[in-house]
């Protein structure tokens, strides 16, 4: 093993960091997480103001989403290889440059060209955020301490979605749609020179890459590719968000055809099942803490999520019934949401991994990315034929899938040694 993945691993061995520390620790990268998410629903409540004035298609303007979606994905794979190269914090201050010129772009545009530098801006700055956080905790926090820091990491990323179409369309109805880019850069500045003024919490003792042929070291740090143990972790990542994705953006035209329910009805249900998924997140963080096997929650927790999802496709409920569904619904998927980091960690400290722990959290979380940016490519079609009992059984094959993966990344651990606690 070398000396810069054991101080990645076991910061414990060489520097002792107080609770107080690690929950300063743990708040710092959560918000600079939260902000990521706050990009992804920056462009789309302008959508509307953006037809107007710049007289462009909802489809062009979807196209944008694609692009950042797309360019996340592949840059979270790559920029843990950055993140191994030039350490954490470095990145994590270029990830921030990249969110402040994506809202300066939006702040300057004039056409579509800008908007699109800024989705490719903004999915750069979302790239790097997972190999970064989850290095900077898996080297500075206390393992009894990381099932909170997960839980926390997590609802600062709802919290990012749920802030950012109300403080856009608020900022565009003070002024215009130009200054809520200016706005969301400047918040960006904000919590950049914080994390610069602060960066003893977050900084990160590296061994220097003493590899002078990098082509071979390339090469060594890609073997984390053989290992199985990676690959159930990608598809776990994969599937559980696709099933999230298909929720999240498809709910409310599904409850308003298969159900009846109005669109405010159906915006209601939706924000509650969001409100239930953040309340699972803080009780996947607590259970997490106590250092459970995380195979054994998140079988639960999606099996009770997709029985649930079955429920819906019968269409057999009263529409009442619903918006106390779809809350407990959201609750049971956000329970496996901080094991899901759990089991990120826990194929990154397994065998052929040690040299890059940073590309395995990249590979791994861009499986997220690939789970949402490719729903559309099926649930699109089955909605435009009014298949909707189809898409929730999708849900369900999904997140029984995603059980079945984390149930195999675990059966791996004995043949690959991988542990939790390794």
């Amino acid at each position: 093993m070398s000396a810069s993945s054991r101080e990645l691993t076991h910061p414990s061995d060489h520097q002792a960091y107080s609770t107080q520390d690690d929950y300063k620790t743990i708040t710092m990268v959560s918000v600079a997480h939260g902000l990521t998410h706050f990009f992804h629903l920056l462009l789309p409540p302008l959508f509307p103001l953006l037809v107007n004035e710049l007289h462009l298609s909802y489809t062009r303007l979807g196209l944008l989403m694609t692009v950042f979606f797309i360019v996340s994905g592949c840059g979270q794979f790559a920029s843990g290889f950055v993140v191994h190269r030039f350490g954490p914090v470095r990145v994590l201050y270029v990830g921030m440059c990249l969110l402040i010129g994506a809202g300066l772009s939006i702040y300057f545009a004039t056409g579509y060209p800008m908007l699109l530098l800024s989705v490719v801006f903004s999915g750069l700055g979302n790239a790097v955020i997972h190999p970064v956080n989850y290095s900077i905790i898996n080297f500075r926090i206390n393992p009894a301490n990381l099932g909170h820091a997960f839980s926390t990491h997590s609802i600062a990323g709802i919290i990012g979605w749920a802030i950012a179409p109300p403080l856009v369309i608020a900022v565009s109805n003070r002024t215009n749609w130009h200054d809520a880019g200016l706005f969301a850069a400047l918040l960006v500045s904000v919590v950049l020179l914080v994390l610069i003024w602060k960066r003893r919490l977050i900084r990160v003792e590296q061994a220097p890459d003493t590899h002078q042929d990098h082509t071979k070291a390339t090469g060594k740090r890609l073997s984390f590719l053989r290992n199985p143990v990676v690959w159930f972790s990608f598809s776990y990542f994969f599937l559980s968000n696709a099933a999230f994705g298909t929720l999240q953006n498809y709910a409310i035209p599904l409850l308003k055809h298969y159900y009846g329910l109005s669109l405010y009805a159906a915006s209601i249900c939706m924000a509650v099942y969001l409100v239930g998924n953040g309340l699972g997140v803080i009780a996947g963080g607590f259970l997490a803490s106590k250092q459970i096997a995380h195979q054994k929650p998140v079988a639960i927790s999606l099996s009770a999520s997709a029985i649930l999802a079955l429920f819906l496709a019968s269409e057999l409920l009263p529409a009442w019934l619903i918006f106390i569904l779809l809350p407990c619904m959201g609750f049971s998927m956000g329970v496996a949401g901080p094991f899901r980091h759990l089991m990120a960690r826990f194929a990154a400290n397994s065998k052929r991994v040690t040299d890059c722990q940073s590309c395995v959290y990249g590979f791994v979380y861009a499986g997220q990315d690939a789970g949402i940016s490719l729903t559309p490519l099926w649930v699109g079609p089955l909605m435009d034929h009014h298949h909707y009992m189809a898409v929730f059984l999708c849900v369900v094959a999904l997140q029984g899938a995603a059980v079945l993966a984390a149930l195999l990344e675990t059966s791996k651990k004995h043949r690959f040694n991988g542990s939790l606690s390794s």
